[in-house]
């Protein structure tokens, strides 16, 4: 009788123990969550890279705008959040839209964000438009000496030729970087020029989609 009663003592506390331990395993599961659910909780990405091109004032610089709109940074950085929100990408184009069409999306996603930010902040849409482009031309400016300096850099140290840094150059101030596969077909870039920019991407000097990173 005694042996029972252990017996039956140690069932319980196996079957304790093995609750336990699944509890513990269902509360890790829902407190930490999987990479992959991570990724897929975060907006994101794309191009790669969502860089704030005419994108809604994704990455915007707030502080250079609200010196230039001569307002408080937390009042600008709130108002780009709620543009960010309220903007949509009805003028995207397709993936096979040809250059010219980009451009022309490219300028109505960047109208359609001054005209939102202007509302937001309740100032007139030529003021924001200005200050706008002015740190937009000032951002690129400063991204197009940094990535001049890391194409010289990797000539010099024979990662490029000069003929590939020039087509990589050529492809960012056209803005074929992310499309660079169609731009060849478009006849924008030759196949040449494509994997000159391709080398330049694996080798780190530019980013996948705008070139605005320079080597580090």
């Amino acid at each position: 009788m005694k042996s029972k009663l252990i017996a039956g003592a140690a069932g319980v506390a196996l079957v304790a123990g093995a609750g336990l331990g699944l509890a513990q395993t269902a509360q890790a599961d829902t407190s930490t969550p999987t990479a992959g659910a991570s990724a897929s909780a975060t907006p994101g990405d794309a191009s790669g890279r969502h860089d704030g091109r005419g994108n809604g004032g994704r990455g915007f610089d707030a502080a250079a705008l609200a010196t230039k709109l001569g307002l408080p940074e937390a009042t600008v950085s709130d108002a780009l959040t709620a543009v960010r929100d309220q903007t949509t990408s009805t003028t995207r184009p397709s993936a096979d839209a040809t250059q010219a069409a980009r451009e022309s999306a490219r300028t109505a996603r960047q109208a359609e964000f001054a005209q939102a930010l202007a509302a937001e902040l309740n100032l007139d849409e030529a003021t924001v438009t200005t200050a706008v482009t002015d740190v937009r031309t000032e951002k690129e400016a400063a991204m197009a000496a940094e990535r001049k300096a890391g194409l010289d850099a990797a000539v010099a140290d024979g990662t490029l030729t000069q003929a590939e840094a020039a087509a990589v150059q050529k492809a960012v101030e056209a803005h074929l970087i992310a499309t660079r596969d169609q731009a060849v077909t478009d006849g924008a870039l030759t196949l040449t020029e494509a994997d000159a920019v391709q080398k330049a991407i694996d080798a780190h000097i530019i980013g996948g989609h705008d070139g605005g990173r320079g080597r580090r």
